[in-house]
């Protein structure tokens, strides 16, 4: 904390003793915090005070917009990979039959070696259906918990798919997310409001545009 303060110091003792107060440099620095505060503080006072909401518009937009507040579809996957699809197709049989799927795992033939290239690696874990490969997806259309499907990947690979549970797409409720849709609709309505304010100046006062994009 001390050399804080004492960098601070000589930082200010310094500047004074070249002078920095006294360039051009410095004093459009200046210039430049100033308009920026003052347009800060216009914003503030002037431009968002006009901003008005009212609950029917909020329920509005969450009506329109409830893809944007629902979960993916969402899926437990676990696999086994096998090199030849009788394999796997016997795999599916066995499972279907009673068998579980660890022990199908520990003993069935014809499994690809772990160190295979390009395998896909479901894993057990909890997967978005979205994120998976679109042929993936299509073998998956319509499966329940506690299903097995067959996949053949482009590698020539035949996995045996394990759906052990299925979780469907959930809307959260309008009272967890009217925060963020009140600050969706206030950003929108603010950068309009600004762009409005915008345009009456540049019809009444000359105004050059040094850059179109950022």
């Amino acid at each position: 904390m001390l050399n804080e303060v004492v960098r601070k110091r000589v930082l200010f003792h310094e500047a004074k003793k070249q002078r920095i107060d006294k360039s051009d440099t410095y004093k459009d620095k200046i210039k430049e915090l100033r308009k920026g505060l003052i347009l800060g503080l216009f914003i503030d006072k002037v431009v968002a005070s006009t901003i008005k909401m009212n609950e029917d518009e909020l329920k509005a937009f969450y009506d329109e917009n409830t893809d944007s507040y629902t979960s993916p579809r969402m899926m437990k996957i676990d696999s086994v990979v096998f090199n030849g699809r009788k394999n796997a197709d016997d795999a599916i049989a066995t499972l279907r039959s009673g068998t579980e799927f660890k022990w199908l795992r520990a003993n069935a033939a014809g499994q690809a070696g772990q160190d295979a290239k390009g395998l896909l690696d479901f894993g057990g874990s909890i997967l978005s259906v979205s994120s998976l490969p679109e042929d993936v997806q299509k073998v998956l259309s319509g499966v329940n918990s506690e299903d097995y499907r067959l996949y053949e990947s482009a590698d020539g690979y035949f996995y045996v798919l394990h759906i052990q549970q299925v979780f469907p797409p959930t809307i959260e409720p309008y009272e967890k997310v009217r925060q963020e849709i009140v600050k969706k609709i206030y950003d929108d309505k603010l950068t309009q409001a600004v762009k409005g304010w915008s345009d009456k100046l540049k019809a009444h006062y000359p105004v050059e545009i040094y850059f179109t994009e950022f």
